[in-house]
Parts: C-alpha cells; sequence; structure tokens
C-alpha cells in the first residue's frame, strides 16, 4: 500500500474502501493481512499515518528508519463518522452485490494464495515461466527456419494453408 502514500487518499478510492471492509470486518479483506489483528471483532475505529522510510546506514541492526511525515493522512474513522459514511456512499461502496466470480482457474488462485506467503505467491509465476523457457530453449535445439523455394527462377515463401479447399 506504499503506492498510495505517492498521492492524497481522495485519489486512491479503493483505500476508502478497504478501510470500510475492515471496519465490518469482511474476510476477503482479511485474508489480505498477513496476520489478522482483528481475529474476534472488527475495530471500533481506524486511522492511517503517514511515515518516511530511509535506509539505515551498515552499523545499524535495522534496515530503515521511520520518520513520522503526517499523524493523520486518512483522518480517523469508525462506522459512525458522518463524513465517512457519506463519501462512501458517494463512491457506491456500501454495498457488495456482485459475487466474487466462479471459475476453476480462480479457485485454483485463490488456493494457493491461502497456502503461500506472500512473497512466494509472487514469485512463483515468474520462477515457472523461467523454467519453461529454459526447457524449451534446451529441448528445442534446432531453431525454426522459413523455407524459401526456388520456383520458375524465382523465390517462393510457402504459407501454411488453413483450409484445405482453398
Amino acid at each position: 500500500m506504499w503506492f498510495a502514500a505517492l498521492s492524497n487518499y481522495q485519489h486512491e478510492p479503493w483505500l476508502a474502501f478497504f478501510l470500510y471492509r475492515l471496519l465490518t470486518n469482511q474476510p476477503e479483506v482479511l485474508r489480505l493481512i498477513q496476520i489478522n489483528p482483528f481475529p474476534t471483532t472488527p475495530p471500533k475505529q481506524i486511522r492511517v499515518l503517514l511515515y518516511r522510510y530511509n535506509f539505515t546506514t551498515p552499523p545499524s541492526k535495522d534496515y530503515w528508519k521511520r520518520e513520522l511525515i503526517n499523524n493523520e493522512w486518512f483522518p480517523t474513522i469508525t462506522l459512525e463518522s458522518q463524513w465517512f459514511t457519506s463519501y462512501i456512499e458517494q463512491l457506491n461502496m456500501t454495498k457488495i452485490d456482485k459475487p466474487l466470480p466462479r471459475s476453476i482457474l480462480l479457485d485454483i488462485i485463490r488456493l494457493m494464495s491461502n497456502l503461500m506467503n506472500g512473497t512466494l505467491f509472487t514469485w512463483f509465476p515468474v520462477v515457472i515461466a523461467l523454467v519453461f523457457v529454459i526447457l524449451r530453449r534446451m529441448l528445442c535445439t534446432k531453431p525454426h527456419k522459413t523455407v524459401v523455394v526456388k520456383k520458375d527462377n524465382e523465390w517462393y515463401q510457402p504459407v501454411s494453408m488453413k483450409d484445405k479447399d482453398n
């Protein structure tokens, strides 16, 4: 969510929807968080602070240090916050009428995402694609070359026929 901090929260409507769904304790959103900080009840209020992270120098045991930039990047919200509920309603995000799409491929991806951590889930398709590329290079030793035929002192390149009748 670091990229949301590159602009104002009004330019990131998905963030308001995310926070709204955290406040309403929706399991689809809670699964996106590595450790659910609200296992039994939803939070009563949420606030979003803005920090600047800087890498530390090698003698430090920490990777970075953080500095508070803005006490309230997104104002503190509750389900009773009138401005927040009107903002969510204005964005037409209070009800989720559309069910999650059902397909075998999406079900497999959801199952895999629940079994793996985020880093592994992100790099898994990249590694599989790399393995396919390497295997293809190893197994396909002869490159595919186009065949050029000479007929009646002119050069022709055969074209694959899609329909035998034509």
